[in-house]
C-alpha cells in the first residue's frame, strides 16, 4: 500500500510540473548556446497587470497575476541559424494559439495557452534578421469587456 501511493503521489507531481510551461522546453533548448542570454524570474506577485485597452472597437480589461518570466535573448550567429523561424514554428507545433494584435508589427507575435478569456501563458516574440527575444509570462490572466467590471 506504501508503495501504491508512492507511486500515484510521484505521478502527481510529474504531472504537475509538465502541465503546461510547454514553451520553457524552447527556453532550455537556447539557453546552453553561444550567443543567447536566458533569464528567469520565479515570484508570485499579485494583480501585477490591470490594464484597459481597446480590442475590435471594444473596451477590454487585461487583469492577472504572474507566477515567472523568462526572457530568451537569441542573436542568429552560424550555430543558431533562423531562431526566430525555429521558435515561431515551436510555439505553433506546441499548440500555442496565435493572438491577432490589431495595429502591431509583423515582427512581434503574441501566443497564448487559450484563446478565451482566462488563460495561464502569454508568450510574446520579437523576430528581427539579428534574432530573437522571447519572453515568456505565467501566471492566472483574465481579460473581460469593460463595460461588464462597473
Amino acid at each position: 500500500m506504501k508503495t501504491l501511493f508512492t507511486l500515484i503521489l510521484a505521478t502527481c507531481i510529474s504531472f504537475s510540473a509538465s502541465a503546461g510551461g510547454e514553451a520553457k522546453k524552447i527556453h532550455q533548448k537556447y539557453s546552453s548556446k553561444d550567443g543567447v542570454v536566458s533569464m528567469s524570474l520565479s515570484k508570485e506577485i499579485m494583480d501585477a497587470f490591470d490594464v484597459d485597452f481597446d480590442w475590435k472597437e471594444t473596451m477590454k480589461n487585461f487583469k492577472g497575476d504572474f507566477s515567472s518570466v523568462q526572457v530568451l535573448i537569441v542573436d542568429n550567429n552560424n550555430e543558431i541559424k533562423n531562431s526566430s523561424d525555429d521558435i515561431l514554428k515551436q510555439l505553433k507545433l506546441m499548440g500555442y494559439k496565435l493572438i491577432d494584435m490589431e495595429d502591431s508589427d509583423e515582427d512581434v507575435v503574441v501566443f497564448t495557452d487559450k484563446k478565451k478569456k482566462k488563460f495561464n501563458e502569454i508568450h510574446m516574440l520579437s523576430r528581427g534578421k539579428e534574432g530573437a527575444v522571447l519572453i515568456s509570462i505565467y501566471g492566472s490572466f483574465v481579460i473581460s469587456n469593460k463595460a461588464n467590471l462597473q
